[in-house]
């Protein structure tokens, strides 16, 4: 079994240019007045798409699902829109983004795609 592949398994996406350099700025100053992300270095920035059950044996097929979707979608621009701060025991920032149609489908998409496997939760 691939290391990993017994924990559920979360598609995320990862941002690129000015909003990131938005939220990093935010998270640090978050994390410092919140108290929370003690350590360095913070999380990375991410989007979260979906969360499947643990993948076992399945993790390769799962991987090139994500891979054949991801070749046919093209960079989605993302607003941030609002954030909040969790505390003990979660310790998160969340950052809201405004849910546009580009956005929607990419994400349905791909959750179309992982459905067929049976694994993805929801």
């Amino acid at each position: 079994m691939e290391p990993g592949s017994e924990r559920p398994l979360y598609l995320v996406g990862l941002p690129e240019g000015n909003v990131v350099d938005w939220a990093y700025k935010w998270q640090r100053q978050l994390a410092e007045e919140y108290g929370i992300y003690k350590e360095e270095p913070l999380p990375p920035l991410h989007l979260t798409i979906s969360t499947l059950e643990p993948p076992g044996e399945r993790l390769s097929e799962i991987q090139k699902i994500v891979e054949e979707v991801s070749r046919k979608i093209k960079p989605i621009p993302i607003t941030a829109t609002g954030f909040s701060c969790f505390g003990e025991p979660y310790l998160a920032l969340t950052i809201y983004v405004e849910r546009t149609k580009e956005l929607l489908d990419a994400v349905a998409i791909y959750k179309n795609a992982l459905d067929k496997t049976g694994l993805l939760r929801e």
